[in-house]
């Protein structure tokens, strides 16, 4: 959670499945306590999801879960800025045959 920019991180207490955490950020505490009721919201489905599971493995399952959800935004995310490329190029390509290119 430590944010490297030009401002001084502070120090922030969070709570993630009753355990409690020092962190470091230079992000402002509402997003602090956003990612804490995040977690704790995503640790609090893992576990109604298991009938048993030690601490470890719950933190595990979790950073899993949303190590996927990243990958899949990430990999959306760049499909997207693709197609929009494309898009942009094939829409110059139209121009230029109608306009003719740049500089004539």
């Amino acid at each position: 959670m430590t944010e490297t920019s030009q401002s001084t991180p502070k120090k922030y207490q969070i709570t993630v499945n009753g355990q409690q955490f020092a962190v470091a950020s230079s992000y402002p505490e509402e997003q602090i306590r956003e990612v804490e009721k995040f977690l704790n919201q995503k640790v609090l489905e893992m576990s109604k999801q298991l009938e048993t599971y030690s601490l470890a493995s719950l933190t595990v399952l979790v950073a899993l879960n949303l190590a996927d959800e990243l990958l899949k935004i990430r990999r959306d995310r760049n499909y997207v800025s693709e197609e929009a490329k494309h898009s942009l190029e094939s829409m110059c390509h139209k121009l230029d045959q109608v306009l003719g290119p740049a500089g004539t």
